[in-house]
């Protein structure tokens, strides 16, 4: 449950992956897609090729506030809601 939007943040326990507990992009597929991948012929045969990579906070489509700005838990969580994404990129065979 996530708090209040009014709440500060420095008020609020914190839920985050830390180093230690970032899943593999194994551990963050859905059972379907994964058997999407695994047995789709658009996938299987074709020249489609499919990489999927976690970014974490690495590149965050928006970034978070800074802590020492004493932000809500509304400010901090609508930025969580626009870093939390798929993108899907298209790119032409190498070569």
């Amino acid at each position: 449950m996530l708090a209040d939007q009014d709440i500060p943040i420095a008020d609020c326990d914190p839920i985050a992956l830390t180093e230690g507990t970032i899943p593999t992009p194994e551990q963050s597929q859905s059972l379907e897609f994964a058997n999407f991948l695994a047995t789709s012929p658009l996938v299987q045969a074709s020249a489609v090729e499919v990489r999927v990579n976690l970014v974490g906070r690495a590149e965050p489509r928006v970034e978070y506030p800074e802590i020492d700005s004493s932000p809500t838990a509304g400010t901090w969580n609508a930025a969580a809601r626009s870093n939390n994404r798929v993108a899907i990129r298209l790119a032409p065979p190498p070569g």
